[in-house]
């Protein structure tokens, strides 16, 4: 079967406090809504949740989770990305518990039309699109200039960001996206910058479609912000 898309969904349902003003309970039923919007604007999709916990969420949550019809696993048992999670480290411990999936996903891979990354508790609306003609491309919402002084910028390497909250890309550009996922962690572990900087450094050169628009809207963790992109 070949899926119109394959959803990759980083989740922490169970957060370090210090990076998130929702509890478990408000996370966990965020990211409910999440899962049904991807199966109201993409009926035809696989999808997967991949939690970075620093302490293994509670296991009726990540049952009712896969009970919707996702396929869920625990990602904090990793070493690494427990360590990135407990020095409140996100860019970190989400990039490399994305790469360990993205790894095991290789082992036991299924089809797809396009591939999304979306954060968990965010949702699909109205002014998302598929995005089918999209290609070989990668897409993200438009670039936005850095908020890095001039020194950073030339210490990095980069003077723009691409949002990550939600982006997508070609099927056949997964195996790409893999190799270059390194780079952009070593990048995030050598200058100290999050993946938001070191996407654009390492994907801009390739195919990449900006839109206004991604047709995602939630709330920010660290503050509550109402987001709509």
């Amino acid at each position: 079967m070949i899926y119109d898309g394959l959803f990759f969904i980083n989740s922490a349902l169970n957060p370090n406090g210090s990076l998130s003003i929702y509890n478990e309970q408000q996370r966990f039923e965020q990211t409910v809504e999440t899962l049904k919007s991807i199966d109201k604007y993409c009926p035809n999709n696989f999808k997967i949740l991949y939690d970075t916990s620093t302490d293994i969420p509670e296991t009726k949550h990540l049952q009712e989770l896969s009970h919707l019809g996702c396929k869920v696993l625990y990602m904090g048992q990793s070493e690494e990305v427990k360590r990135f999670g407990q020095l409140g480290l996100k860019s970190l411990n989400e990039s490399v518990a994305f790469l360990n999936l993205l790894n095991h996903f290789k082992k036991d891979p299924v089809e797809a039309k396009r591939v999304y990354k979306i954060t968990g508790r965010y949702t699909l609306n109205d002014n998302f699109k598929l995005g089918l003609e999209h290609k070989d491309a990668f897409v993200f919402t438009k670039a936005v200039p850095t908020w890095m002084d001039e020194a950073r910028q030339k210490e990095t390497g980069v003077s723009k960001v691409y949002q990550t909250r939600l982006c997508h890309m070609d099927y056949s550009l997964l195996d790409t996206f893999t190799d270059e996922l390194l780079t952009i962690i070593n990048d995030c572990a050598k200058h100290y910058m999050d993946i938001e900087h070191s996407y654009y450094k390492n994907l801009h050169k390739y195919k990449v479609v900006e839109v206004e628009r991604m047709g995602l809207n939630g709330y920010l963790a660290p503050n509550g912000e109402y987001i709509d992109d």
